[in-house]
């Protein structure tokens, strides 16, 4: 919901003639996140929520101008995308765009690298914006492994490719093994069983998703911050649902007092017009 909002907000507000979010001046990302705030209770103020929001906007906004530069590469020319502009932005800033970034042969550059780099990927996940944590805060996920299958696998489509079939059917033999080698004495939980199939990166462990962080390629061992930031982001998944349903408690009983006023004018009109008076009364004082 969060994730959504923020990108109508980028889509619908956000300038357009900035390299990506970072670089629009702070009084006019503010009305972003003023926008945002009208309709989530949430402190801006504290490092890490303000970080977060800035990771999606700033990913919504790079969506954003990569549909529009698919939409300008569909056309045979400059001359000819020109005149077609992207559905929903004003013709002023689609000219802006075309004519200050997507028709210099440095953006033109990047973008080929950045197509080159994703070609490289081996699969993408099909687990949407929802944020990996709270797959795993859910009852029916049972552990890593299992995160990874809900994920990579749909029931329609089946897996998004053979790569991640065959990664996550390592993943069930190793655990499989385990069970019946009981010679092992420390078997490998599934996280670590993850990273035997995937490997691991600097910033994150492969096929889990932000969160967790591996240890320091520089020896500093930071498996206790790592958690410690787990709880704390699990505490925080949770603090965030309970002021949803707060707010959604709020709205029913917003609702029925307007319910309750409206009555109360009915009935008052209608003792009025016997020649009597109402008078509420609170019965629960």
């Amino acid at each position: 919901m969060l994730s959504s909002e923020c990108g109508f907000l980028v889509r619908r507000f956000a300038p357009l003639e900035h390299e990506k979010l970072s670089k629009i001046p702070k009084s006019e990302k503010q009305v972003l996140f003023d926008r945002l705030l009208s309709k989530f209770e949430i402190d801006l103020n504290l490092p890490h929520v303000r970080q977060c929001v800035n990771n999606i906007m700033g990913g919504r906004y790079r969506d954003m101008r990569h549909w529009m530069y698919d939409h300008y590469l569909d056309y045979p020319s400059f001359e000819e995308a020109l005149k077609h502009p992207y559905p929903s932005i004003c013709p002023d800033d689609w000219d802006w765009l075309c004519h200050n970034i997507y028709n210099f042969a440095s953006f033109q550059t990047q973008s080929t690298k950045n197509k080159a780099n994703c070609a490289k990927l081996s699969y993408v996940h099909c687990g949407g914006s929802r944020p990996f944590i709270n797959y795993l805060e859910d009852d029916m996920i049972d552990g890593e492994i299992e995160l990874f299958r809900v994920t990579h696998f749909s029931k329609t489509k089946g897996w998004v490719n053979e790569v991640a079939h065959s990664n996550h059917g390592q993943m069930i033999e190793i655990q499989q093994q385990q069970q019946t080698d009981l010679e092992e004495a420390e078997p490998l939980t599934q996280r670590e069983t993850c990273i035997e199939v995937l490997g691991k990166k600097s910033c994150y462990f492969r096929g889990l998703g932000n969160g967790p962080r591996p240890t320091s390629t520089h020896g500093v061992d930071t498996s206790e911050a790592d958690r410690l930031h787990g709880i704390i982001s699990s505490q925080q998944s949770r603090l965030y649902s309970q002021d949803v349903d707060l707010q959604e408690q709020k709205n029913i009983i917003d609702q029925l007092e307007s319910r309750l006023s409206e009555f109360e004018g009915m009935m008052q009109q209608f003792f009025f017009s016997q020649g009597t008076t109402f008078r509420f009364t609170n019965s629960a004082t």
